[in-house]
């Protein structure tokens, strides 16, 4: 939509972008969640573990921090920081038999990790902008 109101502005044409940048922010950050960072941590995951088979864009594991982390960005946009913690707290508690595996627990400690820093940091990018 940014890219849209650019190029219809050097053309010429009258777009005034002012009165959808609220709604630019939103679709920046409803898009950086899903697909940027579910490639990003599968890649670093891919790059620690090449030999780990358990990784793909679609998996049970890659829905789950998608909805972690839009969880994130809207306890952290309504200022609960705490509830932020819970969901972590609940993700942790279902994981809990899986957890003794020493290889499992490295990855979901790497990829929920750089999930919660990835939302924050797209939190802080859109209420900056």
């Amino acid at each position: 939509m940014g890219v849209l109101c650019v190029i219809l502005h050097i053309f010429g044409f009258n777009c005034d972008a002012g009165r959808y940048y609220e709604a630019l922010k939103i679709v920046f950050l409803s898009l950086a969640l899903i697909m940027p960072c579910s490639i990003m941590i599968n890649k670093l995951i891919q790059d620690i573990y090449p030999n780990s088979n358990e990784t793909g864009m679609f998996d049970v594991g890659s829905m789950i921090g998608v909805m972690e982390r839009i969880l994130t960005v809207v306890f952290a946009c309504l200022g609960n920081f705490s509830a932020i913690a819970i969901i972590i707290t609940i993700k942790t508690w279902a994981r809990t038999n899986d957890l003794k595996e020493t290889e499992f627990r490295n990855k979901y400690l790497l990829g929920t990790l750089t999930s919660l820093v990835l939302a924050l940091l797209i939190f802080i990018i859109y209420s900056e902008l």
